[in-house]
């Protein structure tokens, strides 16, 4: 009967923290939104940020913050968590009229509906399932880094073949990384070790694994777009 009650209460405790999550994630999408709106009602500045040269130093300067969160986060206290998840998505906010000035409302329709889709079942699956998923971490990563390579690669030997396994592929890590990130956020609520069980740290998380599928998944159907009206 104790045993019942204990699970009753981790199961609470979960839900909860889950919650949290999420919220804060939601929050960090609408606040990347809402700064992405209003840049994009400012014509000059969103050309400036559009220009080549600017947009290369934009995106180094973000890969470079996300490494460096990625490894120091889990080390800072929550309230400092708190203040870089919301300036990170400050940040994605100015960088999203520049990556997608090119793309039409459509393909965002179309996007944002695979991507719920996607996210929603792979969220699902991450939290129900019962497997330890820990030993994913450094395998996905690993193919995570590869396929950006192998991007680049695609980027100046164009291949259909090349490119359709490379879709699948990645497509098959992120849902990885989401179901991985879902399970380990469970965890995070109920370890005792965990330094830093915030719902900040785990909403930065899935904030990450949302973003960039979105912007992949973005292009992948620009490009089909592309090939059925050719």
């Amino acid at each position: 009967m104790e045993n019942i009650f204990v699970s009753e209460e981790i199961k609470t405790v979960q839900i909860s923290f889950m919650t949290k999550a999420f919220g804060w994630m939601s929050f960090g999408l609408f606040v990347s939104g809402i700064t992405a709106f209003k840049l994009m009602q400012n014509y000059v500045l969103t050309q400036f940020l559009s220009n080549d040269v600017v947009l290369g130093i934009w995106v180094i300067i973000h890969v470079g913050i996300i490494v460096w969160l990625s490894l120091n986060i889990e080390k800072m206290p929550s309230n400092q968590v708190m203040l870089y998840f919301i300036g990170f998505s400050l940040l994605n906010g100015i960088t999203i009229p520049s990556i997608f000035r090119l793309f039409t409302q459509n393909y965002f329709y179309n996007s944002f509906f695979i991507l719920g889709f996607m996210f929603g079942v792979m969220c699902t699956f991450g939290y129900f399932t019962k497997k330890d998923l820990t030993a994913w971490s450094s395998l996905l990563l690993m193919i995570f880094v590869g396929i950006g390579l192998n991007i680049w690669v695609h980027m100046v030997w164009m291949n259909d073949l090349f490119q359709l396994i490379t879709t699948a592929i990645f497509i098959s890590v992120f849902m990885g990384l989401v179901i991985y990130d879902t399970n380990r956020i469970k965890g995070m609520s109920i370890n005792e070790n965990n330094i830093n069980p915030t719902a900040s740290l785990g909403a930065f998380t899935l904030y990450l694994d949302l973003y960039y599928l979105l912007i992949f998944i973005v292009f992948e159907v620009n490009k089909g777009s592309k090939k059925i009206n050719s």
